[in-house]
């Protein structure tokens, strides 16, 4: 689909992508998640940082780092020279090639002579074209810019996008999880969102382990819903599940719901070989993933009664948007002992 026919909504799909591809050190992937501690104070939680990324970092990361400089600079005398602007794409994606570094999803090269595209006012186009200095000024580094985007309005990333972008029809906000039509029919399109393919709704009950996502569970989420609310830090999202709390979510599937989970029950999840949740479903490394809370597919999709159906949003009703799979406060006890 042509980059000028994308919706808001999917340009801040498109543009959440790259700025998390770009705001995270490669080498900060070899960290390890600490514990979450319990905060009196709700805070906007971000991914933990040892999520499995889809490429496998292999250069040093010189963004914001005091040597970085000869990375990408000729130098002299200790210091940088400056670099031909013509030559600025070449340089990125030597390491943001997707393998080295992550790639950048947005397209360079292209030209804004599209009616629905405008180019910002001193924001640079190399040769007349869209490239890496376009959007990005290093300059403009900071803690709440990590990926030095300009025209950068923390909290809004369709900001960025309306800045080249002209607001029309076509533009308008986009919501994927409303995905049966008026006669409560699936809507293929919004499925393809997020998956790579549709699949038939109506008759599935049970997950495959294949949902063919077009990105990591959390990445698809932030890339929309850029801030997550938790009660805990550095919060719960990437965070590696241990064995023993595995377990109980294993037991949680086979308690009614308002009871407390039992220690047989925990006991016999622990010694079973199958301790995989289905209730509130893990990522294939056992970390907390976004729909492991929220199911974000809507009521009436799948059957009512299976697993793919629990916790679904019910859309239209007051409060109900983004519920916690159905449990509301007895989410906590899924995973944790009273």
């Amino acid at each position: 689909m042509p980059i000028s026919a994308l919706t808001f909504r999917q340009l801040g799909w498109v543009l959440a992508l790259s700025l998390m591809a770009s705001g995270v050190a490669p080498s900060a992937f070899s960290q390890t998640t600490t514990k979450p501690q319990k905060n009196n104070n709700s805070s906007n939680s971000q991914p933990a940082i040892n999520i499995t990324p889809s490429y496998r970092p292999k250069t040093v990361n010189p963004h914001g780092s005091r040597d970085g400089c000869r990375y990408c600079h000729q130098m002299q005398n200790n210091k940088a020279l400056p670099i031909a602007s013509t030559d600025v794409d070449t340089i990125c994606l030597k390491c943001h090639n997707g393998k080295d570094a992550r790639q950048e999803f947005h397209p360079i090269g292209r030209t804004f002579s599209n009616k629905q595209i405008k180019q910002p006012k001193d924001w640079p186009a190399p040769n007349g074209k869209l490239g890496c200095l376009t959007c990005h000024n290093t300059r403009l580094r900071s803690k709440d810019n990590p990926s030095f985007v300009r025209g950068y309005q923390k909290g809004d990333l369709l900001s960025f996008c309306r800045q080249c972008h002209i607001p029309t029809k076509k533009h308008e906000r986009y919501n994927p999880h409303l995905m049966l039509d008026c006669n409560r029919m699936p809507i293929p399109r919004k499925c393809s969102f997020c998956h790579q393919s549709a699949i038939e709704q109506q008759k599935r009950i049970e997950r495959t382990g294949e949902p063919r996502l077009r990105s990591d569970g959390v990445t698809l989420c932030l890339s929309c819903h850029t801030t997550h609310l938790d009660y805990f830090t550095p919060g719960h999202i990437g965070v590696k599940v241990p064995e023993k709390i595995k377990a109980h979510m294993a037991a949680f599937d086979e308690t009614p719901i308002g009871r407390r989970v039992s220690a047989e029950r925990i006991a016999q999840a622990i010694k079973s070989e199958q301790k995989i949740p289905k209730r509130l479903p893990l990522a294939n490394n056992d970390t907390i993933m976004c729909s492991t809370c929220h199911n974000p597919h809507q009521a009436g999709l799948f059957p009512s009664g299976s697993i793919l159906a629990y916790g679904a949003i019910q859309l239209g009703r007051e409060g109900k948007r983004l519920q916690l799979r159905g449990l509301g406060k007895e989410l906590c006890s899924a995973c944790h002992n009273k």
